[in-house]
């Protein structure tokens, strides 16, 4: 039963915690906690399930597997609390030719893609074949026709500043977390500034969000480079990272599960 639930889960694109009891009667127990969608199965004690539900709760926010210890009938049990997210979702804005190696190394990641243009004849499996879908839509009511959820990522490359002007506002009333705008930062800047005359309120945060010019400093020129440039950018934000050199790092490469 508990391969089914968590193939349900991934299929369904939904954020879930996996809950192993390690130790005590409990033992070999299992549960699987949806985020904010309720728990299924049980540790075999109500006060544990209740304890690990909102441990893993916790857990899930933070979006890092972990150890962690709670107290359980006849005793501390520890818990392994596996996080099982959807991938990233990157939504792209403009089917043009410099977004086909976005499309193509985003898929090899792994990532949910998604081609929003205004023009039917370029959204086809052909032209993009990793493309998971594609919406068609005007800039100003793409937000609006978009999956959204919690690791959804939007790149603005229509090359038109009257669509990427209105793209940009419609996003930017969106929780996404990363919203990238190629070309040079004065042109991102006289969008901002226009947004701003035409009422749009911008706050700090919503510039902390906005990634213009687009991209890793990796000195690339040329639409593959800059698709490995702002693919790797994403990446780093997504496991808020800087995405400077690993040489220059200090302490261990990889995150250690506590």
């Amino acid at each position: 039963r508990q391969w089914p639930l968590v193939r349900e889960v991934i299929n369904g694109e939904q954020t879930a915690a996996l809950v192993k009891a390690l130790d005590g009667p409990s033992a070999g127990r299992w549960m699987i906690v949806r985020l904010a969608a309720g728990r299924v199965e049980s540790l075999g004690d109500a006060t544990l399930d209740d304890w690990a539900a909102r441990a893993a709760d916790a857990v899930m926010t933070e979006g890092a597997s972990r150890l962690i210890t709670l107290p359980g009938p006849a005793g501390e049990v520890r818990l392994f609390v596996e996080v099982l997210r959807p991938p990233v979702r990157l939504i792209i804005c403009g089917a043009g030719h410099d977004a086909v190696p976005v499309v193509e190394f985003a898929s090899a990641l792994g990532w949910r893609t998604v081609i929003v243009d205004q023009r039917q004849r370029f959204l086809n499996p052909q032209r993009f074949p990793g493309a998971q879908r594609f919406i068609h839509a005007e800039p100003a009511a793409a937000a609006d026709a978009v999956p959204i959820d919690d690791r959804t990522y939007v790149v603005v490359m229509t090359h038109n500043y009257l669509h990427d002007r209105d793209l940009l506002r419609g996003f930017l009333a969106t929780p996404v977390r990363y919203i990238g705008m190629l070309g040079p930062r004065l042109r991102t800047e006289k969008i901002l500034d226009a947004l701003a005359a035409s009422g749009t309120s911008i706050t700090s945060q919503d510039r902390a969000r906005i990634y213009g010019p687009i991209g890793l400093d990796i000195g690339g020129e040329g639409a593959e480079a800059i698709a490995l440039a702002l693919l790797a950018e994403i990446h780093a934000v997504e496991a808020d990272r800087t995405g400077g050199l690993l040489r220059d790092r200090k302490g261990p490469i990889h995150a250690t599960v506590r």
